[in-house]
């Protein structure tokens, strides 16, 4: 039954109302989709309303909000960081807003304390995740990874009188007020990797973010971090394991995989919690990367002390990679880190060929007064990049790679005659070592990962003089 579109006009934009016949055009050419969890009551003068009627009201408006919010992507908008307590059983969680996978806001108006060891594994969240017995099991003794999430809810409360509808029905008494409300979960973490509870750390940042395996959780739920029980205490906190935040979801329109830049810099937090902790229980010395991770982000930090300032070697990465050291202004380092952060990670259980095709850049800040005094006489050195030399944790001393800086001068000083070694070495030692000693034994330098463009010294070309007049000399 067609209808006059008599509501009243609005400023903004709203939909046109069709008629029968214009609908039964649609339908007969299949050009009408129709989105049935869309609907509401029609309100007119004279109509009998029903409490379904408001009700369908408002789950139309809780729809609508919930299609908007998936729109720009699910995580946390501010707040709701989880860290651990004085108490070793417990952990706190800052107040703030999020919002699930499904498009509902979940919000924490103050901050909230909890006993992990105390709280009620989800069994109905088990069941959506297809848990075994066996993992059941291992929610109830409280023992291995879980991920600590915000589930939206919501309860009633107060009493009020029902009026009957009929006139023989009686008056009854209705709760009268719905209120939301948002409740912490526990969901256990399905098929973790075996070991220690350090190792299982590591082996889960390789499977979430290299491997990207990890289980996919309910849409209900927003995690805001991951933790590891052993059924005393908590062994450690992990945010950004499962910690998103919100940012509009990326479209790869030429399908050619387009990283996840929220994941890639979720890593990356994830890298930099992960490290700190590990240098603060293992120390910085001899410090071996793979002894205690399974990947690395695509940049990242790594202690000072990784690097010999005499003979220019490093211990942090494998043997196979193909790692430089350049000096760079302080200024220009984010601008070569947001760069690198779009590159994929590290997978440190790679092949040995797919390790000496990955190559990777160690950058010392150096302030542009600095920077610009030594650059001179660092130039006055021309030598190739050496080849790496297989399995060999060689650091070298790459004149060229500072020279990528300034791209024309290239080819220009990879053909220069190199001079002796002890003439090339002492200025970059002597640089270094000022550059260590201002950032302090305890500190930490950045690597990237770099692009594989081919600027070696194998390309070769000559200089072609052209005639703007069309002739060529």
């Amino acid at each position: 039954m067609s209808q006059n579109d008599d509501r009243p006009k609005l400023d903004g934009p709203h939909r046109e109302l069709v008629g029968d016949a214009e609908k039964a055009r649609l339908q007969a050419a299949n050009g009408l989709a129709v989105d049935s969890r869309r609907s509401r009551p029609r309100y007119f003068d004279g109509r009998f309303l029903a409490a379904r009627d408001l009700t369908n009201d408002q789950d139309y408006a809780l729809r609508r909000q919930a299609d908007l919010a998936r729109a720009s992507g699910w995580g946390v908008v501010h707040g709701l960081e989880v860290f651990p307590s004085a108490v070793a059983t417990r952990v706190k969680v800052r107040s703030g807003v999020g919002y699930t996978p499904g498009g509902e806001p979940v919000i924490l108006p103050r901050e909230l304390e909890v006993d992990l060891l105390s709280m009620n594994a989800a069994t109905l969240l088990d069941a959506h995740l297809g848990l075994g017995k066996d993992r059941s099991a291992m929610g109830r003794s409280r023992v291995g990874p879980f991920v600590l999430a915000l589930r939206p809810i919501e309860y009633t409360t107060g009493s009020r009188a029902g009026y009957p509808t009929t006139v023989q029905g009686t008056t009854t008494q209705q709760d009268h007020e719905i209120v939301e409300a948002t409740a912490l979960t526990l969901i256990p973490w399905p098929n973790p990797p075996a070991g220690s509870p350090e190792s299982v750390r590591a082996g889960l940042a390789r499977q979430i973010f290299v491997s990207q395996s990890g289980a996919q959780l309910p849409a209900d739920v927003l995690p805001i971090a991951m933790v590891y029980l052993d059924g005393i205490k908590v062994q450690w906190v992990d945010s950004a394991l499962v910690r998103r935040v919100v940012s509009s979801a990326q479209e790869d329109l030429l399908g050619l995989g387009l990283v996840n830049r929220a994941g890639q810099a979720a890593y990356l937090r994830q890298y930099l919690q992960h490290i700190s902790w590990l240098l603060q229980v293992h120390g910085s010395n001899n410090f071996v990367a793979s002894s205690y991770l399974e990947a690395l982000p695509p940049v990242g930090p790594l202690p000072v002390t990784a690097i010999d300032q005499q003979n220019f070697t490093q211990r942090f990465f494998p043997a196979e990679l193909d790692v430089d050291l350049s000096f760079v202004p302080a200024d220009e380092l984010p601008a070569l880190l947001e760069e690198s952060l779009l590159l994929p990670a590290i997978d440190l259980h790679a092949s040995p060929e797919q390790l000496a095709a990955t190559s990777v850049l160690i950058l010392v800040p150096l302030d542009r007064p600095t920077f610009r005094r030594y650059k001179a006489t660092l130039g006055a050195v021309r030598r190739p990049l050496v080849r790496r030399i297989e399995r060999a944790p060689v650091l070298r001393t790459p004149l060229v790679a500072l020279s990528n800086l300034k791209l024309p001068s290239v080819v220009a000083a990879a053909t220069t005659t190199t001079t002796g070694t002890s003439s090339s070495s002492s200025p970059w030692t002597t640089l270094l070592e000022q550059a260590v000693r201002s950032i302090g034994t305890n500190g930490v330098l950045w690597y990237v990962r770099r692009r594989n463009l081919n600027s070696r010294a194998e390309i070769q070309g000559e200089v072609v003089d052209i005639d703007l007049s069309g002739g060529q000399q």
